[in-house]
């Protein structure tokens, strides 16, 4: 039966999303309700109020439009990471990680519905930093419910295993173009240019944390810094590569492990703002207390999406901004608010 609700819901009617209904909607629904619970004669008037309610929440926009909105928003996927980044006529995933092994992942629990409150109605593209479910596992249903432009994963790990296989083969059965990314390339969009830090190609390190796409996403002159798993012997292989790193926002590497953010790395990056994207009372223990104290001897704010939820870098003519999901009031930053 679950299998058969799911099959149906990949089909464009099989599922939908509705925006925040404007409050009237939802009296009116309720006044239904409560009708029905009276004597009979009442109840078609509440079966009246009931569909007219359902026929507006069917109707009503979409979702509301992007505002001319410029960022990065990191998305609280629990023990797993994705970033959404932002223009007003695009979006593309860094990373689609899900934290969940059975039920829904986080694709369908968090991912899309962001995306349809956003307005976002197909991706410009998905990048993946390595292949690790907790990054790359929300793909395979982001593929099939939506429209993507393409997948691009590192160059030195093609998608041989079997969770990356599959991924590979469901892109390809719709037409999804697959783009390696090495060190020295820059993946250009109608958005802000990424170019590619690391891994080098060939590459021989031996860990694929190691080997995860470390790329600097640039809207003007902020930069912002993806990581992925990347641990000790990945940042010193980037450093001497002699690359530039230096960047306004840092994805922390490897949810703040301690086998990560080195000082030499921490050096060479100079963040103002760290973004750790961890799941609460996670059984790894991230982030690490030795990198949270490395991480507080810096000039930089940091922000857990443990304790603040989903995060949103707000890039304005002037001050980069950052709000909280949990401060009540950044999705009325970020989109337009519906007025009935």
């Amino acid at each position: 039966f679950l299998a058969m609700a799911r099959g149906l819901g990949r089909s464009a009617w099989g599922s939908f999303f509705v925006p925040f209904p404007w409050w009237g909607w939802t009296a009116l629904y309720l006044a239904g309700l409560a009708l029905l619970a009276w004597p009979s004669r009442r109840r078609a008037a509440g079966w009246v109020l009931l569909g007219a309610a359902v026929v507006a929440f069917w109707s009503w926009p979409a979702g509301p439009a992007v505002r001319d909105t410029r960022g990065v928003a990191l998305l609280d996927v629990g023990e797993a990471s994705c970033q959404a980044v932002l223009w007003p006529d695009g979006c593309f995933l860094i990373d689609a990680g899900t934290s969940g092994i059975e039920g829904p992942g986080s694709g369908i629990t968090v991912i899309e519905p962001f995306l349809a409150r956003a307005g976002v109605k197909g991706l410009t593209g998905i990048v993946l930093t390595h292949w690790d479910r907790d990054h790359c596992g929300a793909a395979e249903d982001l593929i099939q419910d939506l429209p993507v432009g393409f997948l691009a994963y590192p160059a030195s790990d093609p998608p041989e295993p079997d969770l990356p296989r599959r991924i590979a083969a469901i892109a390809s059965s719709r037409h999804v173009p697959l783009i390696p990314l090495a060190r020295g390339e820059e993946l250009i969009t109608s958005g802000p240019p990424l170019a590619v830090l690391g891994p080098g190609e060939p590459c021989d390190l031996p860990d694929e944390n190691d080997r995860s796409l470390v790329a600097r996403l640039t809207f003007g002159p902020t930069a912002v810094l993806a990581t992925g798993d990347l641990e000790r012997r990945g940042e010193q292989n980037i450093l001497a590569a002699g690359l530039p790193l230096r960047a306004y926002a840092m994805i922390s590497p490897h949810h703040g492990s301690a086998t990560s953010s080195t000082q030499a790395w921490l050096d060479a990056v100079a963040p103002k703002v760290v973004f750790i994207s961890v799941g609460r009372a996670n059984r790894f223990g991230h982030p690490s207390p030795a990198v949270l104290a490395r991480y507080a001897s810096l000039p930089a704010r940091v922000y857990r999406t443990d304790r603040d939820g989903a995060l949103l870098l707000k890039l304005t003519e002037g001050r980069p901004m950052v709000y909280r999901y949990r401060d009540g009031d950044w999705s009325y930053r970020l989109f337009r608010r519906l007025s009935p």
